[in-house]
């Protein structure tokens, strides 16, 4: 497949590459400079944090110099009697009256705490019900909605029959990113739609990623040749597809 990729290197039209080099330049997110971003944000609100707080500290001083003025410069306050010493009788009383109302406390405590885990288990159970189709599902689902047969698909997506079968007789087979995309490519999906397959398979497109914006690209303009595809991706030095 490299060599017929390399041989058929100079196929792929000069507009198809400068479109999709364009089209890279246009969604690229650069880490560096997403990071940089984020960093003079970050400063900003340090520094604003670092006023308040200067603010607050001033504040602070000017009370505490007050506080340091003569008690005649204050307003005078009742002076409050000491309270009555408890004997020891009120004493044992007390001490039965708290240990009775802590382990009142504990046995309610432990209470609402089994009453949260049965609650948590039954809506735990109740969600587990009611999960979403996986993608091995979804991919079965989307070759009958296609008319298309097993066969087809996998010819066209270039997936051994092996890999096939484990998919489709396991339902929740997670297979590689670019399995999923080739998968979407054959089936000529739409980018939403391979959005939602991806997302089954627990992936997701990324503007960080050349590879990724390559294929959004493809998907976008409704090219769905994968010989053309894994042409583009070798020509921009990327991971090919299913090869």
């Amino acid at each position: 497949m490299l060599k017929f990729l390399k041989k058929n290197k100079e196929k792929i039209s000069e507009k198809l590459l400068c479109d999709i080099e364009e089209y890279i330049d246009e969604h690229f997110l650069d880490i560096q400079e997403y990071l940089d971003e984020h960093l003079i944000k970050y400063n900003h609100r340090i520094r604003a944090s670092q006023s308040k707080i200067s603010a607050e500290s001033k504040e602070n001083v000017a009370i505490e110099d007050d506080s340091k003025k003569p008690a005649s410069e204050h307003h005078s306050l009742p002076i409050q009697q000491p309270p009555k010493a408890f004997s020891q009788t009120d004493t044992t009383n007390s001490d039965k009256l708290v240990a009775a109302k802590r382990n009142g406390s504990r046995i309610k405590a432990s209470s609402k705490s089994c009453e949260f885990h049965l609650e948590l288990k039954g809506s735990l159970d109740e969600r587990l019900k009611t999960l979403d189709e996986s993608f091995s599902q979804m991919l079965l689902r989307k070759i009958d909605e296609r008319g298309m047969t097993d066969v087809e698909c996998y010819k066209r997506a270039n997936i051994d029959r092996k890999l096939f079968s484990k998919i489709r007789s396991d339902v929740n087979y997670k297979p590689s990113k670019p399995t999923v995309i080739s998968f979407a490519i054959a089936l000529e999906l739409s980018l939403e739609e391979t959005k939602e397959m991806l997302t089954k398979a627990g992936y997701a497109l990324s503007h960080s990623n050349k590879f990724d914006i390559i294929i959004e690209y493809f998907i976008i303009k409704g090219k769905y040749d994968i010989n053309e595809i894994n042409q583009a991706l070798f020509a921009f030095d990327q991971n090919l597809l299913s090869v």
